[in-house]
């Protein structure tokens, strides 16, 4: 499980760089072909390619999943601050243990 989520949370954050910088990476003038992406994606565009920036814009945003892309990221999100939330909380449960601090 904290594979899927350390490869999705690196997917967001290398598709949040690449959105970021798009200007100037030149992802305007690249295309992705079809073949790469989800049969269902973007069907009303005719072209066998679709702009690299709009393909890693919408893999970002989760677009690319379908109507509920949205709900995959927002639930990845949600299990990462859970994550680390409960990290924290180790940590500090750990310093704080029987009402004296330890060293570490």
């Amino acid at each position: 499980m904290a594979i899927i989520f350390t490869l999705s949370f690196l997917l967001v954050v290398l598709t949040g760089f690449l959105v970021q910088h798009r200007d100037g990476l030149g992802l305007a003038n690249r295309s992705v072909s079809r073949r790469w992406l989800p049969a269902g994606y973007r069907p009303d565009d005719p072209d066998s390619e679709i702009r690299a920036d709009i393909v890693i814009t919408d893999l970002h945003s989760g677009k690319i999943f379908g109507s509920n892309g949205g709900l995959i990221v927002d639930s990845a999100a949600i299990a990462w601050l859970l994550m680390m939330a409960s990290g924290y909380g180790i940590q500090l449960v750990s310093r704080y243990r029987n009402g004296k601090k330890t060293k570490n």
